[in-house]
């Protein structure tokens, strides 16, 4: 009887670490996690540059607050015309129609509407974003 105590008890110690190494830290989990949680403030505040490379929008999601400013980086070796989806039309939230900014240079501009807005390179439109505005 203490041997069946013991292997069980080693089976769920390995399945435990198991999950605990393996599992919980998959980007899978992470992706579902954090889309099911609405950014904290604490989230938004932090971000306040919107950051363009060469491969694209990196992360590709940001958060903002209300009446605070959001700086468009462009990292990138090429020109980033950055406007609000949705594509042709960037009627979504013309705030966020910047136009071009030439590499190594920068734009900001003040969130006025709170949501969840799709931006994107209207020169490379596989290039996106989106940003999400609380109060």
């Amino acid at each position: 009887m203490k041997k069946v105590i013991l292997v069980l008890l080693g089976l769920a110690l390995v399945g435990f670490g198991v999950y605990w190494f393996v599992i919980k830290d998959t980007p899978q989990n992470a992706v579902i996690e954090k889309a099911n949680k609405p950014p904290t403030i604490g989230e938004a505040i932090k971000a306040t540059f919107v950051n363009y490379t060469d491969d694209g929008f990196n992360p590709a999601e940001y958060y903002g607050v209300v009446g605070r400013s959001l700086t468009v980086q462009n990292n990138s070796s090429s020109e980033l015309d950055f406007e609000s989806d949705d594509h042709p039309s960037h009627a979504t939230n013309e705030e966020f129609n910047l136009g071009i900014i030439m590499p190594g240079k920068n734009k900001t501009f003040k969130l006025t509407k709170e949501g969840s807005f799709g931006f994107h390179n209207d020169n490379k439109t596989t290039h996106v974003g989106k940003v999400t505005v609380v109060k």
